[in-house]
Formats: C-alpha cells, sequence, structure tokens
C-alpha cells in the first residue's frame, strides 16, 4: 500500500515536509531493488510516516529506489520501499541522504506511526512554555517594583521614555531590513 507522495516542486526541503520529525536514530539496512544489500549498518534520523534522512557509506544518485528495515528496540523491523530525494556528503565521508517513502505495508505504515508519536506529554514544548510564563512574571514583578516603589528610578525611566521608544523602532526596523521579522 502506497503512502500518499508529497509534490515534486522546486521549494526547498524544509517547506516541503507536510509531517512532523521524529528526532533519533534507528538502526537502518538499506537494499537495492533487486533486494541486494547495500549498507546493513546504516542510520535513520528525523524519520517521519513519509520519509526520513539516512546516513550510510553508500553513494546513492536521486531518483534511486531502494528498499529498507527500520530496527526499532525489541520489535520486528519496519520495511518498505523508498525514492532518494537529495544527497548530501558529511565531513566524515558519509552520505546524508532524504528519502520519500513510497511504499510500505497498511500494517507497518501503522507500525511506524505507532512507534513515533506515542501518547503522553511533551516535555519539552511544557518546560519552554514555564520559562516564558517565568520570564513574564520577572520582568512584570521588576516593572511593579520598578514603577511603584523606586521613585527616583521611575523618574530617570520617565525621562528617558523617547529615547528607549526610538531604540525600540530603531531595533525593530534594523530587523526587518536584515530579514530577521
Amino acid at each position: 500500500m502506497s503512502l500518499e507522495e508529497e509534490e515534486d516542486d522546486d521549494e526547498e526541503l524544509p517547506s516541503r515536509r507536510s509531517a512532523a520529525r521524529f528526532l533519533t536514530d534507528l538502526d537502518l539496512t538499506l537494499f537495492d531493488s533487486s533486494g541486494r544489500l547495500i549498507d546493513a549498518h546504516a542510520q535513520a534520523h528525523d524519520v517521519s510516516p513519509k520519509g526520513f534522512r539516512a546516513e550510510t557509506k553508500t553513494n546513492l544518485a536521486e531518483g534511486d529506489v531502494v528498499r529498507f528495515s527500520l530496527d526499532f528496540e525489541e520489535e520486528e523491523p519496519v520495511t518498505g520501499q523508498a525514492q532518494v530525494v537529495w544527497i548530501g556528503q558529511n565531513p566524515w565521508g558519509w552520505y546524508n541522504v532524504g528519502v520519500k517513502i513510497t511504499r510500505i505495508s497498511w500494517r507497518d505504515s501503522r507500525r511506524l506511526q505507532s512507534n513515533l508519536f506515542k501518547p503522553g506529554y511533551d516535555f519539552a514544548s511544557l518546560a519552554k512554555k514555564a520559562m516564558r510564563a517565568l520570564w513574564w512574571l520577572v520582568l512584570i514583578a521588576g516593572v511593579d517594583n520598578i514603577f511603584f516603589h523606586q521613585p527616583a528610578v521611575r523618574v530617570i525611566f520617565l525621562h528617558l521614555s523617547p529615547v528607549l521608544v526610538a531604540l525600540f523602532f530603531f531595533g525593530w526596523g534594523l530587523m526587518m531590513l536584515l530579514g530577521k521579522g
């Protein structure tokens, strides 16, 4: 059973991603379309239900069709067929190969999704939100302290307010010019 194939357009790869990536290192075995072993010690990174990045010692070409076997711990491997969509070489002589999954059984597709997206909490996202809330809490407490409990500092800030506003807009304009906004 084939997974939906992404549209072939000339956009950069990151903008073509339509599925979340699972950042991990999985053991990967690669075979050519006839079943001959290409690399028994490859690694799969940035895995999603639609594709992954393979790190291999073998130089493949764009458009090559490969068969793969992804090994999850304590489970039978997920197998399927994929097409090479991009290639790059890292400084250590290995090849980074982006592959798009073109054929995978329904069972293996379900197993792949269940291994990648297990129910639970995204603790990294929760920690980021907690840090952002803490930052705002400290900022609000500081502003409250300055304006309601420090009359001398309040007068200084009131005199500097036009300069602070100008600096804010200068920084914002500079970010827009440099393309960071």
